[in-house]
This record gives C-alpha cells, structure tokens and sequence, in this order.
C-alpha cells in the first residue's frame, strides 16, 4: 500500500489489505509503527540481497554494475522509506540503511581506486550523486520511462560518465580492453 501511496492512512490500509482493523491496531497501534515496519523489511530485503550478491569479485565497473544490477529491483519497495516524513529521521530506519554501506562503500572505493570514479572527488559526493542517481532509476521503472532491465546499464553510464556523450574511440578502446 505505501508503495503506490507513501500518505495511506491506517484506514485505506485496512480496506486494502484486509487485515481486521483490531489486528493491526494490535500489531501497529499508530500510523508510524507500520511504516517503520514496512521499510525496515524493505530495507532488509535490500541488505539480504547485497549479502548474497558476488560483489566482492571481478573488476571495479563490474561490481558496480551487479550492485546496480540487485538495488534495482528493490526500488519500488524502498523508495517510500525516502519519501515518507515520518520516518525519514528515524533513528531504526537510519540504522537499517546505514547497514547497506558495507556491501556498497567497498565497490565504490574500488572503483575509485581502479581509476572509474575520479579519487579526488569527495566520498561525500560521490555517495549523494549515488542515491540521487539510484532514486532517479527506481522513479523512472515506477513510471515505465524506463525498462527494470535497462536501469542499471544506465545507472552505471550515468554514474561514471555523466550525461555528457561518451566519444566514440574511448568507447572503442573501453570495449577492447574489456
């Protein structure tokens, strides 16, 4: 329900799910504790997959590419966690989502040391050119501009070279290198 409306009140969740409205006064006496509960699930999901993905081989744009490759999906469950005041601040949502940076930062960071993400940008910018990114991809999926499938292909472009076009004999060199 709070992927399609980040706002549902308790009630239109009750008349969507069809949970008794006792039931999930029980579980989740306000609005809040069901929201933190959806996105710390999500958020899970999210860090269960990273967990189980090989992202610790293979070249730098690689593994960029398969963390692209496992967020992607996950997009239309976690983007309420970003969009939702409530719980944007919440010091268990924060926890949950800073447990993604270890299975992301070391391929960022080896990326940076491969010489695909230039050193001398801060960390800091890179991270936030990283989430603005990713939140771009997942709205662009949610409203169909864009195919699932093509989003990380495209995530990985943007995030190493920008908008800008790419010359043709650096994408040639690039191919044949690798």
């Amino acid at each position: 329900m709070f992927v399609r409306n980040p706002g549902a009140s308790l009630d239109e969740v009750i008349a969507r799910s069809g949970v008794a409205r006792t039931t999930l006064f029980r579980h989740f006496p306000q609005r809040n504790d069901l929201v933190r509960a959806a996105g710390l699930a999500a958020l899970e999901a999210v860090e269960h997959a990273l967990a189980s993905a090989d992202l610790g081989t293979g070249g730098a744009r690689d593994r960029l590419l398969r963390v692209f490759e496992v967020l992607v999906p996950h997009g239309v469950k976690v983007h309420f966690v970003f969009v939702t005041a409530e719980i944007l601040d919440d010091a268990t949502i924060t926890a949950a989502t800073r447990r993604l940076d270890p299975h992301i930062m070391p391929v960022m960071e080896a990326a940076a040391r491969a010489g695909e993400i230039d050193p001398s940008i801060a960390e800091s910018w890179c991270d936030d050119v990283f989430d603005a990114l990713l939140y771009c991809s997942w709205l662009a999926v949610s409203k169909g501009r864009v195919a699932a499938r093509d989003a990380p292909a495209l995530l990985l472009r943007t995030m190493l070279h920008g908008l800008g076009r790419i010359p043709t004999a650096t994408v040639a060199t690039k191919r044949r290198r690798g």
